[in-house]
């Protein structure tokens, strides 16, 4: 990836937040704007970011979107830390509007049903 695609996605302040020590760098100087689902499995609720593919759960709806919200900032920091934020938000649909990172808007969703051969109901 070149050097002025990345400037697209994120500003240079973000960048230089991964040879920052504080973490406090990538929320002073972005925000991010994602799609969360949420579901319930058993008892707990899970809430899921399909644009980042990253998950978390808790036994309350509430809890389990601030824990979505912390799972992407520490993967976001990670990410960050490890160069590879750029490439990962690129490759995710994210693009940079003034000082919000968009993800890619869902069109759609809609659970489906559809017949399976016997072998699938053996496995």
């Amino acid at each position: 990836m070149n050097l002025a695609r990345r400037e697209e996605i994120l500003p240079a302040a973000v960048e230089r937040s991964a040879r920052c020590p504080s973490r406090n760098v990538i929320l002073a100087a972005m925000k991010i704007e994602f799609t969360s689902q949420l579901f319930k499995e058993g008892k707990m609720f899970v809430a899921h970011s399909p644009e980042l593919d990253i998950s978390s759960c808790a036994p309350t709806e509430r809890k389990a979107l601030a824990n979505l919200q912390e799972a992407v900032r520490l993967f976001l920091e990670e990410a960050a830390r490890k160069g590879s934020l750029n490439q990962i938000l690129e490759e995710s649909g994210f693009s940079r509007r003034q000082h919000t990172l968009v993800g890619p808007k869902l069109i759609h969703t809609k659970r489906i049903t559809m017949p399976l051969t016997l072998s699938y109901a053996e496995a």
